[in-house]
């Protein structure tokens, strides 16, 4: 049913742009959707350079979506293939892989994940339409706990002195309240 649900908003989303249509859409790709069929899709949007970026990223949002609400579910496998198509330059495949790291609870690898979302989230140039509040608070919520869970910080510096994932004081719009930090006995 979820499978039926993400191909339908997807196809609605690809339909949707008359603007490319012609460029970025034709049978092979509306067949790939209709049929499920992720290998075909990746392999005939490889090809689609000439498709806007928004798009394109629009396409791996979904597909991260997917991964992500798998993940929910237990489908660990499932939810990898899923990710496997989508880049990790968009942060809600960040967000899914960590998540897929903290459900097997291998909490320093979510905990880097996390926090590289929440770094793309901040660049407005690789994140141009930012989550919402409540997503980015989400996000900063399990990285936070995954921090706490992996036993020390990752990172949280960038070598020009900036503070980055959890550490910063503003994430487009949301200014953490406080932060938690794993203290080692």
């Amino acid at each position: 049913m979820q499978l039926k649900t993400l191909f339908l908003s997807l196809s609605l989303a690809l339909l949707g742009t008359p603007s490319f249509a012609t460029s970025c859409l034709d049978d092979q790709v509306n067949q790939a959707i209709q049929s499920k069929d992720l290998d075909k899709l990746e392999s005939l949007l490889a090809t689609m350079a000439d498709c806007p970026k928004d798009f394109l990223d629009q396409i791996a949002q979904t597909l991260a979506a997917q991964a992500d609400s798998l993940t929910q579910q237990g489908e660990l496998a499932q939810a990898k293939k899923w990710l496997q198509y989508t880049p990790t330059k968009i942060w809600a495949t960040l967000v899914a892989k960590g998540n897929i790291a903290a459900h097997q609870k291998k909490w320093q690898r979510a905990n880097k994940f996390y926090n590289k979302a929440l770094d793309l989230i901040a660049d407005s140039q690789a994140t141009p339409q930012a989550p919402s509040q409540a997503k980015i608070q989400e996000i900063f919520q399990l990285a936070s706990e995954a921090q706490i869970l992996a036993g020390h910080l990752v990172a949280s510096i960038s070598r020009s002195g900036e503070a980055r994932g959890v550490m910063r004081d503003n994430i487009r719009g949301f200014e953490p309240k406080k932060r938690l930090l794993p203290v080692q006995f």
